[in-house]
């Protein structure tokens, strides 16, 4: 939600890294004023978690491979959401075997555990527990992979179809067609 603050904590991390050269610091600090005036002439909260942010993280009803978590509406018999049945790191590892393969064989075999979830994930929208949907579908899409795109094409569609989130269905029907494959993790001025 709050892009400003994301900047601002990057640029203060930069600002307080030793290995900052003093060029850069100064192109900084002149970005981080601009930053500092734009928000406060708007009214915008620089905060890295803004009062917003920290209501919703209460609704929170898992981690996901984000960090941002996944927010379902869960009712007073908990139905809406129940847990993907393997810890991240499980999951992450079980993903980077299916990237990874080098053969069709092998990639098959290792696309074996994932479908697997796949049907789970099925036996809990039966039953009107979409978050489950929501949850894997939002770790796969995290992880990356072509591989992956046939499975994701159908899992978050369709979690966010049952969800009611149909805006979110139609952005990730778009984003997967149009993937781009470059990946730029870091801020530069």
């Amino acid at each position: 939600e709050n892009i400003f603050g994301a900047v601002k904590n990057i640029i203060d991390e930069t600002l307080k890294a030793k290995s900052t050269d003093q060029e850069k610091k100064k192109k900084m600090e002149h970005f981080q004023s601009k930053l500092v005036n734009f928000a406060q002439t708007k009214g915008i909260c620089l905060a890295l978690q803004s009062p917003s942010m920290k209501q919703r993280n209460k609704k929170v009803v898992c981690k996901s491979f984000h960090g941002a978590g996944i927010v379902v509406p869960v009712d007073q018999n908990e139905v809406g959401y129940r847990p993907v049945p393997e810890t991240p790191a499980d999951l992450k590892k079980m993903l980077k075997k299916v990237v990874d393969s080098k053969t069709e064989k092998e990639k098959d075999k290792n696309m074996d555990p994932i479908q697997e979830l796949v049907t789970l994930v099925q036996f809990a929208n039966d039953e009107c527990d979409y978050g489950e949907g929501l949850e894997l579908g939002i770790d796969l899409f995290s992880y990356g992979g072509d591989v992956l795109h046939p499975i994701l094409e159908h899992l978050l569609p369709l979690a966010y179809q049952l969800l009611g989130r149909f805006e979110y269905k139609e952005i990730i029907e778009s984003h997967l067609r149009h993937r781009s494959h470059k990946v730029n993790n870091e801020l530069e001025l």
